[in-house]
């Protein structure tokens, strides 16, 4: 059994400090933990719709630039800035192919796609097919000029182009939702931190206090009662009543060498 005197009090008093700065601290790892995984998952989703946006811009000009091509059949060939277009364009989405399924398989994970797996490979499909009939078949019907598979080309990379814009701009909605909830979540961690800090702020120092202030008083008051018995003995006063006897702390052995002051007085 503890014996409360006032070296315990004392000690207790800065264990109970120590105790509710430890809780703070934790708290403030613990936000600070929560905080930084809401953010992780906010920088992913710009990341991913960032990807997103850059591929159905690259679609676009590889779509765009075989056509022109098509157009310009009497040149015989792919200029060389539509070609360096069309490469640039495919490069992006080898280059962002492993951006482009996670975004998909996170999309079919939280239910804003079918099946995320299955977007992604129909997109790189599409890729593949794109390029089969740009940059190789294109070619070689330009060379030839050959009109009934220029004619046939047209409307494979006319078709292709809008699938795989379709399916970029469907993966690209899913992931601009998955954005706005990743920030409202990282908004709503932020808040619901900051309001625990302050609750569990308010409620330990309100504990705090509480407690050291009793365990103060606990202290001072007797001492204070002491003091002034020992000042009225002194100055005369013998009949003073001594209280705090009995006390088994330091006070209890104060009162009772007053109590020996005024039997020596008396």
């Amino acid at each position: 059994m503890i014996k409360w005197n006032i070296k315990s009090k004392l000690v207790f008093m800065g264990g109970a400090a120590i105790a509710g700065m430890g809780v703070l601290l934790w708290l403030f790892i613990s936000t600070s933990d929560q905080v930084s995984n809401a953010e992780s998952t906010v920088s992913t989703e710009i990341s991913h719709l960032e990807a997103l946006v850059g591929l159905r811009i690259a679609g676009k000009e590889l779509t765009l630039a075989a056509m022109d091509s098509i157009v310009d059949q009497l040149e015989g060939t792919i200029m060389k800035e539509r070609r360096d277009n069309m490469e640039e364009a495919l490069a992006l989405f080898k280059a962002e192919e492993g951006r482009m399924m996670e975004a998909a398989e996170e999309a079919g994970e939280l239910g804003k796609v079918a099946d995320g797996r299955a977007l992604a490979e129909q997109i790189m499909g599409n890729v593949k097919l794109l390029e089969q009939a740009t940059l190789v078949d294109l070619e070689a019907a330009l060379r030839r000029r050959d009109g009934n598979e220029l004619e046939r080309l047209d409307t494979v990379i006319d078709e292709g182009g809008e699938a795989l814009d379709q399916a970029l701009e469907l993966l690209q909605h899913a992931s601009a939702e998955e954005l706005q909830e990743a920030m409202t979540g990282l908004g709503d961690e932020v808040g619901n931190s900051v309001n625990l800090a302050w609750t569990v702020f308010v409620i330990g120092m309100i504990a705090m206090v509480a407690v050291m202030g009793y365990l103060g008083l606990s202290i001072t008051t007797p001492i204070a009662r002491l003091t002034r018995a020992m000042g009225e003995l002194a100055g005369g006063k013998l009949d003073v009543d001594i209280e705090d006897l009995g006390r088994t702390d330091e006070v209890g052995e104060m009162a009772d060498a007053v109590l020996v002051f005024k039997d020596n007085a008396i």
